[in-house]
């Protein structure tokens, strides 16, 4: 008979899925693109779903960068696209590929990757997972950092209420002496559900703890992380986590983050702070920045070959423009149309979240996203 009063371990519990579920996941953390300089890219892939899964990775990198190498190597370099295959990932199990590009050396300029996991059935890939990146070369910079996707849009970052938050925070040993340990504390907001809370990547072993004060902290033990100046490359490290906001939040509500970095028993670096202002309908924020509040609706959302683009009446009998950015910024398609009804045909547009923006010559402007199958 096991006691109650001793903590036992070495058990193994057999976890059986209900039904077959094919899922991955993918995310991209990056260092700062700074000029002329090598920079690592990790790329984490899991197998969210029930079953075991074969397939591949691809990462598509920006033109302007240079590849350089990769942990795993590349099982295939094509253009300007790098693939890994994998084989047997487990469900809750995950992979990480590291890869080195030398930046471009003009500061200013825009970066595009994009990481895509991908199952393979019989010779056949299906994109199950894909995520975005979009850099700025800088050749100035704070090494220790903190960001959030999506960022949001204008000033107040409106974001909506259904998106899942994912923060990257970068830290950089700029001392003079390696680093034996590396803790991040971060504080989460009240807005934010603690159960949805998971790692989805990091640039070495870390254990987490989440306090009961809402504090997380990611702890880097004997991570012998060297300073900058013996190993510029090697003296930077990430976590990256994402979580969904709770479900009784009162909306708008503005989410703040902010992390503080220790290496070793030197007093914490702090990050910048990122904020979102949640919001049931990214329309919704848009009047308070200056914006009028006419309605645009796209119906279905998701949908997979063609939607309905319904207008109020504030459009009435104007002649509307509608342009549609893909995740990267990138003008993908534009149209003109006089009425408050428009069938809008997916074409030769990917799977994935587009940004709209629906204006007239009278003023009216609305923006939104949509999501192709």
């Amino acid at each position: 008979m096991l006691s109650d009063t001793v903590n036992q371990s070495g058990f193994d519990f057999g976890i059986s899925g209900l039904s077959a579920n094919n899922a991955l996941a993918v995310n991209i953390a990056g260092g700062i693109a700074r000029c002329s300089f090598p920079v690592n890219y990790w790329i984490t892939y899991e197998n969210t779903g029930t079953t075991i899964l074969d397939g591949r990775v691809q990462f598509i990198i920006d033109s302007a960068t240079t590849f350089v190498s990769s942990i795993p190597g590349p099982d295939l370099i094509s253009g300007d696209t790098l693939y890994y295959n994998f084989n047997n990932l487990y469900p809750f199990t995950s992979g990480q590929i590291s890869v080195t590009l030398i930046m471009p050396s003009q500061t200013g300029d825009t970066l595009h990757f994009a990481a895509l996991a991908q199952f393979d059935s019989t010779g056949n890939y299906y994109t199950l997972g894909e995520n975005p990146l979009v850099q700025i070369v800088t050749c100035s910079y704070d090494p220790n950092d903190k960001t959030v996707a999506p960022e949001g849009f204008l000033g107040d970052h409106y974001t909506l209420f259904s998106d899942t938050l994912l923060y990257t925070i970068r830290f950089q040993n700029t001392g003079n002496d390696t680093a034996f340990t590396v803790v991040l504390r971060d504080t989460l907001d009240a807005a934010l559900d603690i159960s949805s809370f998971h790692i989805t990547g990091s640039s070495h072993e870390v254990t987490t703890t989440i306090y009961p004060n809402r504090v997380a902290e990611f702890r880097f033990e004997n991570i012998l992380l060297p300073d900058s100046g013996i190993d510029q490359l090697g003296s930077n490290g990430f976590v990256q986590y994402r979580i969904r906001p709770m479900n009784t939040v009162i909306l708008p509500v503005v989410v703040n983050n902010t992390a503080y970095i220790y290496f070793d028993y030197n007093q914490p670096v702090q990050t910048n702070t990122v904020s979102n202002t949640l919001v049931t309908d990214i329309y919704v924020g848009i009047p308070h920045a200056g914006y009028p509040n006419e309605k645009v609706m796209i119906v279905p959302n998701p949908f997979t070959n063609e939607a309905k683009i319904i207008l109020s009446d504030a459009f009435k009998g104007t002649e509307k423009y509608l342009r549609v950015m893909n995740v990267w910024g990138e003008l993908v398609l534009e149209k003109t149309f006089s009425t408050t009804s428009e069938i809008m045909n997916r074409g030769k547009l990917t799977p994935g979240i587009y940004f709209f923006e629906v204006a007239d010559n009278t003023g009216n402007r609305s923006v939104g996203k949509f999501i192709i199958q």
